[in-house]
């Protein structure tokens, strides 16, 4: 075992014999998973724990000793890795069976739902057995505290709400349904399936690890059904990792410890939705990260682009200012943070240029710049050029002609009256202050403040502060649904329990209030439609935040907690060296459910911009949260958004 090659800790769970509903393709996808790692990467099999509960008539791999795949040893396993895990190791966890979405009721009578994993035991015995997201999510937490390297694949039903074509016939769904097939007829408590053995964890949790630092792929949205399917040989399989191992056969061995999902995620979720149109998969946190577990990475996530023939498709259209005649960057999977435009680096890692001709709301269809080109592994785009409408317009305060022609170098600015302006650089006592509507022209109150010396830079700034307002522009632009969606800001001064998150009667916060304060947020939908709701910050440091992402059903509400942890609230924090600063949230719904807003999220900030001409190093000041850190019949395209602003101070 040569050094350069990292340690594994992998629990694969596998559960077809189910009493009500059972499965066939579930110990399957962890067997050929199970193949790979011992094949393929040569894994000694002491690396891999596994549970395994197969039909008594199938025929299974014996290389690696298993346990049942109940509740009890599905808990143990997952404290097993929270304890024993070490930093440097990475963890890989596979589930494959059942998901089921119950409801849950409050102690003043309402409702909401929460989507669990089902255990073989499930429908056992009169307990209510399930392994519920706030419980997964903290177990993750957990594991998280001994290593970062943590990455969990689901290959099941989040959901049981959506329907099937009969002419899929080889489909058959990975979901039970809380009444019909568990007989549940009354909504479930927390503590009905809360049980955390805080035996696994030693000592104070660690406060910079947190949920945000795995990785979790899923088969589908969360109000979606996961399919299996069944091959003309009559091997059955589950439909994401079908696709998961046909993309990874493609890559060189040697390279199996290292591919990003970049490379091969958009190949995937083309497989899954020619199998089950209805299936999107859905995936937390960077794609630059290695699929079997690698470190958390720092980089831009870009747009999802498609070549179809000689044209290529985006999933972003006009609401992210991508209109017709815009220019498209296309990158492989490096730089993992973009280059600015301009440099040599960018003339390096750029492999082609695309120019768009027909663009929606939400998607785009570009051609070429000169002759038609095979995108690379992990393509991903940024927009280097839009039309003057949607250019950012800049006004100088006095005017000034050298920062003037700096700026009109850019393509995606507009120098501009201060009338029709949406952002302003003011110069006051000689520096020069970035302000908008919520920024005003003091150094204390602005955006940001460049010196004499950071001039330089003032392309780069106005750039970066166009992504820090690309999700402003665009939930202006959202209004198919005009006040259909809520979005408050709660005070929650501790972390609470699963049941006191769900029964607290949150005050809402002010419009100031000091750091350290801990919030959460609540979204409501007013709607009759069901909508996939993108929460993002557009922080204080010039960040952009992507703090969850979920389907909520019509005239419902879901809180976001930091890391999708149940009950921890997200913490309120400045950039380093500000008395006070503004962070704008903005949830924006659609009922397109498969659009994904994720290539909103900018990691970058001013400081790090700014670190060039001072030459200092890079800010590691915290964000909030950071210290823990279509198809047949779909419906139309609608899109709506809500915002708020909360403006933090200095104790």
């Amino acid at each position: 075992m040569t050094q350069t090659q990292p340690r594994y800790r992998v629990l694969l769970i596998g559960i077809d014999d189910y009493q009500k509903r059972p499965l066939s393709g579930c110990v399957n996808d962890i067997d050929r998973v199970q193949t790979m790692l011992l094949d393929k990467l040569a894994m000694p099999t002491a690396w891999i724990r596994r549970l395994a509960s197969p039909r008594a008539t199938a025929t299974h791999s014996k290389a690696v000793p298993e346990k049942v795949a109940n509740l009890e040893n599905i808990r143990n396993e997952l404290a097993a890795l929270a304890r024993d895990a070490q930093e440097g190791e990475r963890v890989f966890i596979y589930y494959s069976g059942h998901g089921v979405r119950a409801a849950f009721e409050r102690s003043d009578g309402r409702l909401f739902h929460r989507e669990s994993l089902v255990p073989v035991d499930v429908d056992m015995s009169d307990d209510k057995r399930l392994l519920a997201d706030y419980e997964l999510n903290t177990l993750l937490g957990h594991i998280a505290t001994r290593t970062t390297s943590v990455t969990m694949v689901l290959d099941c039903c989040h959901s049981a709400g959506a329907t099937r074509d009969p002419g899929l016939p080889r489909l058959r769904r990975r979901a039970m349904d809380a009444r019909d097939d568990l007989g549940w007829t009354k909504p479930l408590r927390a503590n009905d399936v809360m049980e955390l053995p805080m035996r696994f964890a030693r000592g104070e949790r660690s406060r910079d690890r947190a949920l945000d630092d795995c990785h979790v792929v899923a088969a589908c949205l969360n109000h979606e059904l996961a399919a299996e399917s069944t091959s003309n040989e009559g091997v059955h399989f589950g439909v994401l990792t079908d696709a998961l191992m046909r993309s990874l056969s493609g890559v060189p061995q040697a390279e199996l410890r290292t591919v990003p999902w970049a490379r091969i995620w958009q190949a995937m979720r083309e497989t899954v939705r020619a199998h089950n149109p209805w299936q999107n998969p859905w995936m937390s946190g960077n794609p630059s990260r290695a699929v079997l577990a690698g470190p958390a990475v720092d980089g831009d996530a870009g747009l999802a682009i498609r070549r179809v023939g000689d044209t290529y498709e985006l999933d972003a259209g006009t609401l992210a200012s991508i209109n017709r005649g815009a220019r498209v960057a296309v990158y492989g999977e490096k730089p993992l943070c973009f280059p600015p435009l301009g440099t040599p680096d960018d003339d390096t890692y750029r492999r082609g240029v695309l120019r768009v001709t027909e663009a929606t709301l939400s998607s785009a269809t570009a051609s070429a710049e000169g002759a038609a080109f095979p995108l690379p592994p992990g393509a991903r785009g940024r927009i280097i050029e839009v039309g003057k409408p949607a250019r950012l317009r800049c006004a100088l305060l006095p005017p000034n002609e050298g920062i003037a022609a700096t700026l009109r170098e850019s393509p995606l600015i507009e120098v501009a009256d201060k009338a029709v302006a949406k952002v302003r650089l003011e110069c006051v006592d000689g520096d020069w202050l970035l302000t908008d509507d919520k920024h005003k022209e003091t150094a204390a109150a602005a955006l940001l403040v460049l010196k004499a010396s950071d001039l330089p830079s003032v392309r780069d700034v106005l750039e970066h502060y166009y992504l820090y307002a690309l999700p402003l522009r665009m939930a202006e632009a959202a209004a198919d649904l005009p006040g259909k969606l809520e979005l408050r800001i709660l005070l929650c001064d501790k972390e609470l329990s699963p049941q006191q998150a769900q029964d607290a009667a949150l005050d809402e916060a002010g419009s100031e209030i000091a750091t350290g304060t801990r919030v959460c947020f609540r979204v409501r939908n007013t709607s009759h439609e069901q909508l996939r709701v993108t929460l993002l910050n557009s922080a204080a440091s010039g960040k952009v935040q992507l703090l969850g992402d979920q389907v909520i059903g019509p005239y419902s509400d879901y809180v976001f907690w930091a890391g999708g942890a149940l009950g921890r609230p997200f913490a309120m924090t400045l950039p380093q060296g500000k008395q006070q600063g503004i962070d704008r949230l903005t949830a924006i719904g659609t009922t397109a459910l498969s659009k994904d807003l994720g290539y909103l999220r900018v990691n970058r900030k001013f400081a790090d911009i700014l670190a060039v001409t001072r030459g200092t190093s890079r800010d590691t000041a915290k964000d909030i949260g950071d210290e823990e850190d279509a198809r047949t019949n779909a419906p139309v395209e609608q899109w709506t958004s809500a915002s708020a602003v909360l403006t933090t101070r200095a104790n």
